[in-house]
């Protein structure tokens, strides 16, 4: 789904069973970083629908999800760390193996204590490698007796056609009391689940983000109608919160079609040394027919 960020480090690839060739995969991720680091590993190639992908590493971390081709890996002491992936599908085995050498964490220049640090950008910024889809507002927090979501269900890892193949994300919102929901994909350290303000964002001032870009599709209801939803990025802390979001764009609401399109919010002169929702999409009961929306979102990037 994410397009990869880091040139690749030395990647030594090893098949231990079936007929699938390990070089159609390989590892990347940045050659060198610093203790406290984070950075978006990602493993690219092509992949079944039954593959089932799992990292692991000899030091240092991984913040968030560890089965999907890209997490994101924080650098937690000094020394030569061992990145492993693992693909395994019907019998067949690929482990893949990276090295990144880790260096003492010193003082960066221009960075304020209160901020998380990103590392250095090469290339466009995968939103879903550092950021997830945990602030979810108005109708999307309702919930079941079961606990399942009401009115807004997320699915991040659709097969239905992704723009830029393994999956993409697919999201059906019905209208609820509300009349409208959103989901913010917001920066999480460590164990945390939301990400309203408590906690301090990611530092991406000063490496070139010029637009937030976003591919979209929609699903025509029985009625032949297309949702209409809004992009935005930044913003959404609460005023209340030790932390405060230091940008906020957002776009119009737009008419999506069935087809893939590029849609981007401008992010020059932008502020972004606090990013605690890197993006938020916004959809409305007054826009929809009463049975509701699906639509499918791919490639979410800073470029």
């Amino acid at each position: 789904m994410a397009s990869y960020l880091y040139s690749a480090s030395l990647c030594a690839l090893l098949m231990l069973a079936g007929c699938r060739s390990a070089s159609e995969h390989e590892i990347r991720a940045p050659e060198s970083m610093r203790v406290g680091d984070r950075a978006a590993l990602a493993v690219t190639g092509t992949f079944e629908p039954s593959d089932r992908i799992t990292w692991a590493t000899t030091k240092g971390k991984f913040e968030g999800r560890v089965d999907h081709p890209s997490v994101t890996f924080v650098a937690t002491e000094p020394g030569e760390s061992t990145v492993l992936c693992t693909i395994n599908s019907q019998g067949r085995t690929i482990v893949l193996q990276a090295g990144v050498r880790v260096s003492e964490q010193g003082p960066t220049p221009g960075q304020s204590s209160g901020r998380a640090s990103s590392s250095a950008a090469q290339g466009p910024l995968a939103i879903d490698t550092l950021f997830h889809p945990a602030g979810w507002m108005g109708d999307a927090v309702e919930v079941d007796k079961q606990n399942r979501p009401r009115y807004m269900v997320l699915e991040d890892a659709s097969r239905e056609a992704p723009h830029s193949p393994p999956t993409c994300y697919k999201l059906g919102y019905k209208p609820g009391p509300v009349g409208w929901a959103a989901i913010a994909w917001q920066y999480l350290p460590g164990t945390a689940k939301l990400n309203f303000g408590e906690y301090p964002g990611l530092n991406l001032q000063g490496r070139g983000y010029r637009q937030v870009s976003v591919w979209a599709r929609g699903l025509r209801d029985k009625n032949g109608l297309l949702p209409r939803v809004q992009f935005k990025a930044g913003g959404h802390t609460d005023p209340a919160k030790p932390y405060q979001a230091s940008f906020e764009v957002a776009g119009d609401f737009v008419l999506l079609t069935e087809d893939w399109k590029q849609y981007t919010l401008d992010l020059r002169g932008r502020d972004l040394s606090q990013v605690i929702a890197a993006f938020v999409v916004v959809i409305r009961a007054r826009d929809l027919g009463p049975d509701g929306a699906t639509f499918y979102l791919d490639d979410i990037e800073y470029q």
